[in-house]
C-alpha cells in the first residue's frame, strides 16, 4: 500500500485535492521533524542567574560581582553608575547573543544599561598588575646529603616533599649544602613544601592542579583541562606521598580560572603574563622566565582579543516593563584564544540602583561543520560512558 493512496475510495474529481493536501501534511512534518533534530544539534545555550537562589546548581552563568572591587553581588544589587560582570564557557561557535534580565521592581522610565560581552580564558581577564616580576626571588634554599631540600621561611626549614617539588619552584643551582650550622639552629617545620602553584600532577587515574600550597582539584573531564589552555604534556606523575600533603577542592568545571602560577602569553606583543593573586603580572627577568619556560608551556591569548566587546543596549518590553532584553546580531569574537566568555552589565541610571532578579545569556549556535563534529563527538562520548566496552 503507497503512502499516497487513499485510506478509503474517493472521488476522481477529488484526488488531486487529496494527493495536494497529502503532500502537503507530509512536508509539514517533515519540516517539524528537521526543525526538532536542528535544535537539538545547533542548540540555543542560556546561561543564566538567579540571584533569588545564588547557591543553585542550575546558575551557569558565574562568579557574578563587582567589575571595580571584584567584590561578590549574589543579590542583584547594582548601584547607579556600577557594573556587574560574570562568566560561562561554551565550546561552540555561534552567530548572534541574546540578552535578558528580570528586575524585582521597575525603574524610572529613563533608566538605561549597557550589555557587553567578549572571550578569553578566564583568568586573562584579570587586570595586568602595575609591578613586574624582573627578578627571580627566593628564600635561602638548601639540599642536605640525603637530598632532601629546605627553605628557610619565618626562622624554619620547611622541607620539600620531593625533588621533583623542588625543582617545579627553583633551579637545582639555587640550593646550597646545608650547613651544620643552620641543621642545628633551626627547627624543622612540620609543614611540606608542594608543587608550584599552577602545576599540573598526576596521580592513579586523575589530573590535578595545583591551586596553593595546600590545595589540588581534579579536572572533571580531559575535555575541561584542554578548554582551560593547559597541556598533556605538561603533567607530572607524583606519588602518594607527594599528593597526599595536599587537601582535594571539588572537580574543576568549565568556565573555571586558571590558578596562580598559570603563564600565558600575549600573542601581541610576545610578554609573559604569570597568574598572581587574580592578577597578571608581566615577566621581565630573563633568569625566571627562562626557568619557567622549561616547566610549563604557556597558554597562548590575545589581549586585544579579550578587549573586543560585542555591545548592546537592552530596552523594556512592553508588556512586561521589569524585563530588559537587546540582541547582539553578529559575532565578532575570535575562537582562537579561550572559551570563556565574560559578560557585563552596566547600570547607566547614576541615581537608581537596580535589583536583579534573573539574568540570561543566551548563545545562538551557528549551523557549521565544527558545531555538528562537537555534537557527534559528544554523543560518541556519551555512548562510552554508558555502555563501556560494549562499544
Amino acid at each position: 500500500m503507497s503512502f499516497l493512496e487513499p485510506f478509503f475510495p474517493i472521488a476522481k474529481t477529488e484526488r488531486r485535492n487529496y494527493l495536494l493536501g497529502r503532500a502537503l501534511l507530509y512536508s509539514l512534518c517533515l519540516f517539524v521533524v528537521l526543525s526538532f533534530v536542528s535544535r537539538i544539534i545547533f542548540p540555543t545555550i542560556p546561561f543564566s542567574f538567579n540571584f533569588n537562589a545564588p547557591q543553585s546548581a542550575k546558575n551557569t552563568f558565574l562568579d557574578p560581582r563587582n567589575a571595580g572591587n571584584q567584590a561578590p553581588i549574589t543579590n542583584g544589587h547594582i548601584l547607579g553608575g556600577q557594573t556587574i560582570v560574570g562568566n560561562f564557557e561554551s565550546p561552540l561557535t555561534f552567530s548572534a547573543t541574546r540578552i535578558s534580565f528580570t528586575l524585582s521592581k521597575n525603574l524610572p522610565g529613563d533608566a538605561q544599561f549597557k550589555a557587553s560581552l567578549s572571550r578569553s580564558y578566564r583568568s586573562f581577564f584579570f587586570p595586568i598588575d602595575e609591578i613586574p616580576l624582573a627578578s627571580f626571588e627566593h628564600p635561602p634554599l638548601y639540599r642536605d646529603t640525603e637530598g632532601i631540600y629546605y627553605a628557610e621561611i619565618d626562622g624554619t626549614l620547611k622541607r620539600f616533599v620531593s625533588g621533583a617539588a623542588y625543582l617545579s619552584h627553583y633551579p637545582e643551582s639555587f640550593a646550597i649544602l646545608l650547613p651544620p650550622s643552620i641543621e642545628q639552629s633551626l627547627p624543622i617545620s612540620s609543614d611540606w613544601i608542594g608543587f608550584r602553584s599552577g602545576s599540573l600532577i598526576s596521580f592513579a587515574d586523575s589530573v590535578f592542579l595545583v591551586m596553593s600550597e595546600d590545595e589540588i582539584r581534579p579536572f572533571g573531564n580531559p575535555d575541561i583541562l584542554l578548554s582551560m589552555g593547559y597541556r598533556f604534556d605538561d603533567v607530572l606523575p607524583v606519588h602518594e606521598e607527594e599528593i597526599g600533603i595536599y587537601e582535594r577542592g571539588r572537580a574543576l568545571r568549565y568556565g573555571a580560572p586558571q590558578s596562580d602560577g598559570t603563564l600565558f602569553q600575549d600573542q601581541d606583543s610576545g610578554v609573559y603574563l604569570l597568574v598572581h593573586n587574580q592578577k597578571l603580572r608581566p615577566i621581565t627577568s630573563p633568569e625566571y622566565r627562562k626557568f619557567i619556560l622549561e616547566q610549563t608551556t604557556p597558554i597562548i591569548a590575545s589581549l586585544s582579543s579579550r578587549n573586543t566587546l560585542l555591545s548592546c543596549i537592552p530596552v523594556s518590553v512592553w508588556y512586561r516593563q521589569k524585563t530588559f532584553t537587546c540582541d547582539i546580531p553578529k559575532n565578532a569574537l575570535s575562537e582562537e584564544f579561550g572559551n570563556t566568555f565574560q559578560f557585563s552589565l552596566k547600570n547607566n541610571s547614576l541615581d537608581a540602583p537596580a535589583d536583579l532578579d534573573i539574568i540570561t545569556v543566551s548563545l545562538i549556535s551557528d549551523q557549521t561543520k565544527d558545531n555538528f563534529i562537537l555534537f557527534a563527538n559528544q554523543m560518541y562520548s556519551r555512548l562510552l560512558i554508558r555502555f563501556g566496552q560494549d562499544i
